[in-house]
């Protein structure tokens, strides 16, 4: 009995299994002709064509406005790589370093033969201005302002860039005598 039961449930999960098989293939193959149908090509009208091609027509029309606008929009800026310097051009870092120092603002190599003259100018320029803006100090007091200011001032031939007269093309921002000796005291203590 017990392997006749046996027996007899294996066919059944057989036959369970087949038709499940069957019913998988034809799921399948249901599916597969309606891909088939899908993308058998369908019937166009005149008036469908007609419609569509309307339609393109209206969308060139618009990108073409639409390109013609931008097209004013756009200005163009000139391109700053090709400039060139005094006619000087590079075609390495070396030269161009050259290139660019010698169109830099003239380098000052004796600034202390220049300050007098240009301490006297800045004092007629700026002293009648520091009176009326302190009218209460003393002539001597209005100097010590105006010298604290011309030590600041770009005017001061020491504050611009110069070069040691023993110096190649080594450029110094413009120190004073007395900060230089300064610096190299420090520099002797460490």
């Amino acid at each position: 009995d017990e392997r006749e039961q046996k027996e007899h449930e294996k066919v059944q999960r057989k036959q369970e299994l087949q038709k499940l098989l069957e019913q998988e293939e034809v799921s399948l193959t249901a599916a597969k002709s309606k891909k088939n149908v899908d993308l058998a090509p369908k019937k166009v009208t005149q008036a469908q064509i007609q419609h569509r091609q309307a339609a393109a027509a209206a969308a060139t029309v618009g990108n073409e406005t639409k390109k013609n606008i931008n097209e004013e929009e756009i200005e163009i800026e000139e391109n700053v790589n090709r400039l060139k310097i005094d006619g000087s051009s590079a075609r390495n870092v070396e030269e161009a370093i050259h290139v660019l120092q010698s169109s830099q603002i003239a380098v000052d190599s004796h600034p202390e033969k220049r300050m007098k003259g240009a301490y006297e100018a800045y004092e007629k320029e700026n002293l009648p201005k520091l009176k009326q803006e302190h009218p209460s100090l003393r002539l001597s007091q209005l100097k010590q302002l105006l010298k604290k200011e011309w030590m600041k001032s770009p005017d001061n031939p020491f504050n611009r860039p110069t070069k040691a007269y023993n110096q190649g093309s080594n450029l110094t921002q413009g120190t004073r005598p007395e900060e230089k000796d300064e610096e190299d005291s420090d520099n002797d203590e460490h």
